[in-house]
């Protein structure tokens, strides 16, 4: 059984930008906070990833899920799968509306797989001299051999409110991706009977909560 970790998350303290840094464990408030916002976020892009496959799935007319899954998992890049996904589309004989609403929402997603990038290619920071709320952090992580400085500034960094609307974000692009797969699947394997026209939540109309 694992032991529960509160108020404790393995970092770099940041002394200052100056003197450079040290390994830390800091007990302070904030860091159930920022974990669960980084593991929040973390856990809404996964969904993504597997709606992406079942798309796949869907626009190659496979037969076997598994062997669908294996092949689409084959490219270690985030990107390529994206671009299997689009060319798996334009070449499955389906209304040219589906496919444009796919690129939208394709373009949306690439974007966002930007956003994803902080989280793979960030380090935690602990930083005393920021507001108690932001004193956990993600920023470059300086034994990168790309440190990705072009998405991050350490003296704003990426705090549990950043990751948290990360997480929504990534949340409403899960929505919209798995409700056009939905239609998507069920239109396909009908033969698109209703030809261009798409469904309001296939086009991301959704009614007001």
């Amino acid at each position: 059984m694992h032991k529960r970790l509160r108020g404790v998350v393995s970092c770099v303290y940041a002394l200052n930008a100056e003197r450079g840094s040290v390994e830390a464990d800091p007990r302070v408030a904030g860091s159930d906070a920022y974990c669960l916002a980084l593991g929040r976020a973390v856990a809404e892009w996964q969904f993504i990833e597997s709606g992406l496959s079942n798309l796949f799935y869907a626009a190659t007319g496979s037969t076997n899920e598994a062997a669908s899954a294996a092949v689409f998992h084959v490219p270690s890049g985030f990107s390529t799968r994206l671009q299997m996904v689009t060319a798996a589309m334009k070449h499955a004989g389906v209304p040219n509306s589906w496919v444009v609403r796919w690129e939208e929402i394709a373009k949306k997603i690439k974007k966002l797989s930007e956003r994803k990038n902080v989280i793979s290619h960030g380090i935690t920071v602990f930083d005393m001299s920021r507001p108690e709320s932001d004193r956990f952090f993600l920023t470059t992580n300086i034994n990168h051999p790309e440190k990705r400085e072009d998405v991050f500034h350490h003296q704003t960094g990426v705090a549990a409110n950043d990751l948290l609307e990360m997480a929504r974000m990534f949340l409403s692009a899960r929505e919209e991706l798995g409700a056009f797969s939905n239609y998507f699947s069920a239109e396909i394997r009908g033969g698109f009977l209703n030809g261009d026209e798409l469904p309001p939540l296939a086009r991301g109309v959704f009614p007001e909560a």
